[in-house]
């Protein structure tokens, strides 16, 4: 009974090498053109990661690195020569025109509005009704100091650009803004 076990096991596995041999016969092309493709495949894979991707992940990490670190430095310090610093009041030649910078200090202690002929650039200092968001009550009378004496000063027909917002005027300002309307 143990060779008659044995016999059919080996039987079995006959029949089984002989199946195996005809797919791969009938099928031999076939597998080795799948085969081939996923060989191919894989190098190209390999070429893209090593020759495309790894050097444009360098290249990117490279200058996110000097970005992180001209933004660390002062804006001033990265341009040299070609940037001054403004501090105070003045005018600047931009471009052919000649532009007027106010210190408006409260909404941040380096708060400027630039003046290009008849219109102030305000930004986040003053908007049409509000005024910029201090962080204290001291900040907030000297933002309110600033913009009386500096903006609200100006001719009435002089037009606000607010950094958010729509535009408004010196005269608006002084009438209809909650803090300074009288």
């Amino acid at each position: 009974m143990a060779k008659e076990i044995k016999n059919q096991n080996a039987e079995a596995v006959v029949e089984a090498v002989s199946k195996t041999e005809q797919f791969f016969n009938e099928n031999g092309k076939l597998l080795g053109g799948i085969l081939a493709g996923l060989v191919i495949l894989a190098v190209a894979a390999f070429c893209w990661v090593k020759f495309a991707y790894q050097p444009a992940v360098a290249e990117a990490q490279g200058q996110m690195a000097l970005a992180e670190q001209n933004f660390r430095a002062a804006d001033y310090e990265v341009a040299g020569s070609d940037t001054f610093l403004l501090k105070g009041d003045g005018i600047v030649r931009v471009a052919g025109l000649s532009v007027g910078y106010m210190s408006i200090p409260g909404h941040t202690h380096d708060s400027l509005v630039y003046k290009i002929g008849q219109i102030i650039f305000t930004g986040d200092t003053l908007t049409a009704g509000l005024i910029g968001e201090t962080s204290s009550s001291y900040s907030h009378n000297t933002l309110l100091a600033n913009i009386n004496s500096k903006i609200l000063s100006q001719q009435t027909d002089i037009i606000l650009m607010p950094g958010h917002g729509p535009p408004s005027s010196v005269e608006a300002e002084r009438h209809f803004n909650k803090s300074f309307a009288k």
